[in-house]
């Protein structure tokens, strides 16, 4: 997300940042070699990872080989997106804040593809699991503080696809940052907010990323997205 165009489009943010989701962009991207790994396959009951639950647009494969060239040429279209034009005959980068939650797979993730991101002034890493008074809490407990959806009433838990992580905190800074002073007291209380409507709208989920061998899967219609009641309660969730 460019910051530059909330103020550019002039988009009224509205209750936690929800309309400025309009802004955010997407690339998830799946790993060639690393295809054939996922809940299904993975014998680790600790590790279930959900590549294909990606629930805002079509994944990508990507070589392993060429991870590192891929992602290098995002961070750097970043640095000079929607640069001024002091800036640019400066030579300056704009700044990239990396949102993450425990931010140790990305700091070594980056460091074992060898891009030097890290040591450049221009770029700073937030880790948002310290924003929270609880020791290590998971992702799952301040999203439901937060009033943010992340289980489908089909697919279920969705944070379970690093992909969707990288939206929902994206939506955390936004609910955090714009979040209304009646709402922050009862934040600050440890009060769960009221739930936000579902950010994953408009993506046929089971259609749009199928694991391999897998046939496509369609929504029940008993079990649709409704915004007008709470978030289905997902048993697998918590402890």
């Amino acid at each position: 997300m460019d910051t530059r165009d909330i103020l550019r489009k002039g988009i009224p943010p509205g209750d936690r940042g929800r309309k400025l989701q309009t802004l955010m962009e997407q690339h998830h991207w799946i790993v060639e070699e690393f295809r054939g790994h996922w809940g299904e396959t993975c014998h680790d009951r600790e590790h279930k990872p959900a590549p294909y639950s990606f629930a805002f647009g079509k994944s990508e494969f990507v070589p392993e080989s060429k991870l590192a060239h891929r992602l290098n040429n995002v961070f750097m279209y970043l640095c000079k997106l929607n640069r001024t034009t002091e800036e640019k005959e400066r030579g300056k980068l704009r700044k990239v804040v990396l949102l993450t939650w425990d931010s140790r797979l990305a700091e070594s993730t980056i460091e074992r593809l060898d891009l030097k991101w890290f040591g450049q002034p221009n770029v700073e890493l937030w880790d948002l699991q310290k924003r929270f008074v609880c020791p290590g809490p998971r992702l799952e407990f301040a999203l439901q503080t937060l009033g943010i959806r992340f289980v489908d009433q089909f697919f279920g838990n969705l944070a379970r696809c690093s992909g969707n992580v990288a939206m929902f905190l994206l939506q955390m800074f936004l609910s955090t940052f714009y979040m209304a002073d009646n709402m922050r007291n009862a934040f600050v209380r440890g009060e769960s907010l009221p739930w936000l409507p579902y950010s994953w709208a408009g993506v046929d989920m089971g259609q749009v990323n199928v694991p391999p061998g897998q046939l496509p899967t369609r929504r029940p219609p008993e079990c649709k997205n409704d915004n007008s009641v709470p978030q289905k309660s997902d048993p697998k969730i918590w402890p």
